[in-house]
């Protein structure tokens, strides 16, 4: 277990909240090798496929350990602040809408989190 409340390390078990339609963050587990914090933008399974979504925190219910799948891979961004994922909650709560759903319409464009294209530029000399 981490000793800062916000940085979660192997084994330890988060909260990721996925830009689908739910109430509440699914509980995942940190796997070998990787540190989170909240606010971290992750991708992680989600039935069939993998899936962007957003460290939230700890989890607020029970789990089972043994039922748990680890989070796939941290993309090498900066966090989100704690203020743009306060508002997340607030637009949910203020709009009726599932915190999801909210937080799909942050992480719409998926190409900001890929490594810049090559540029191939050509000069005329003639």
């Amino acid at each position: 277990m981490s000793k800062d409340p916000q940085t979660f390390g192997p084994g330890d078990v988060v909260a990721v909240m996925v830009p689908v339609a739910v109430e509440t963050p699914y509980s995942y587990r940190v796997p070998e090798g990787m540190a989170v914090s909240r606010g971290s933008i992750v991708t992680v399974p989600l039935g069939p496929r993998q899936t962007m979504g957003v460290v939230w925190g700890r989890p607020k219910d029970k789990f089972a350990h043994n039922r748990l799948r680890d989070i796939g891979h941290r993309f090498d961004v900066p966090t989100l602040s704690e203020e743009l994922c306060a508002l997340v909650s607030w637009v949910a709560r203020y709009t009726l809408a599932p915190p999801g759903m909210v937080l799909r319409a942050v992480l719409r464009s998926r190409e900001a989190l890929d490594p810049p294209k090559p540029l191939t530029a050509f000069q005329f000399t003639g």
